[in-house]
């Protein structure tokens, strides 16, 4: 009894009963997180892929922004006067637009001694939408003369560009990618002679060049056709 007493008390068996405990304890956590857990999670994956109450959620997409350009006369009610739409209005315009594209601005003002007044004026109005980066105002660009912003659109070279005057559709079909033309009056038939009427057509595809247009009678019925469904 003695030497069966000494030889379990000894320090050496007492280590040697620690080591092996120690060794079953690794090899049973080993099992259990190698074997057992992965059957279960993929028993669990499985219940998974076959709940219909069970959402995945998608990853999200980053959306390439189009340079999109619009002539500000279509949204200002009197341009000699530069008196802009409600704010409110614009605002949201601007911010379902800005979702899809970076928006440049054209503002045509008479070249007249209250020109800076008028900027200066425009600028404090768009104020609210520019500080909630909805616009940038290096991108609201002054023109003093048709053919400057014709020539200033042609520069940008956008992707798009909103549109209410006939000359510098025609003027530019042949450059731009695509134009949205926004007024009351359906002026198709008229924009249509004025592209086959000019000379720098001639060798293009009229077809091809009015297919470019897209027709709207008001920005609701373009964002209802354009945005609401992207």
């Amino acid at each position: 009894m003695d030497s069966d007493e000494s030889f379990f008390s000894s320090p050496k068996t007492i280590l040697g009963f620690l080591v092996l405990g120690g060794i079953s304890i690794y090899f049973i956590y080993w099992i259990y997180t190698n074997v057992i857990k992965d059957e279960q999670d993929n028993q669990n994956n499985n219940r998974n892929n076959h709940n219909p109450n069970i959402i995945k959620k998608k990853s999200k997409t980053r959306i390439i922004k189009q340079k999109l350009s619009i002539n500000m006369s279509l949204l200002m009610k009197d341009t000699k006067k530069s008196i802009l739409m409600d704010i409110k209005y614009l605002y949201n315009l601007f911010d379902k637009l800005s979702d899809f594209y970076n928006i440049y601005l054209l503002i045509f003002i008479e070249d007249n001694i209250n020109a800076d007044k008028i900027k200066e004026k425009i600028l404090e109005y768009l104020e609210p939408i520019i500080s909630d980066n909805i616009l940038y105002d290096h991108r609201i660009i002054f023109c003093t003369s048709i053919e400057g912003m014709t020539a200033i659109i042609r520069s940008l070279d956008p992707f798009i560009h909103i549109e209410n005057n006939n000359y510098i559709v025609v003027q530019l079909i042949r450059y731009i990618n695509e134009f949205w033309f926004v007024k009351q009056n359906n002026e198709k038939k008229e924009i249509v002679k004025k592209i086959e009427a000019d000379s720098n057509n001639a060798k293009q595809n009229i077809k091809e060049l009015v297919d470019k247009i897209k027709f709207f009678t008001s920005f609701k019925d373009l964002l209802d056709k354009e945005i609401q469904n992207k």
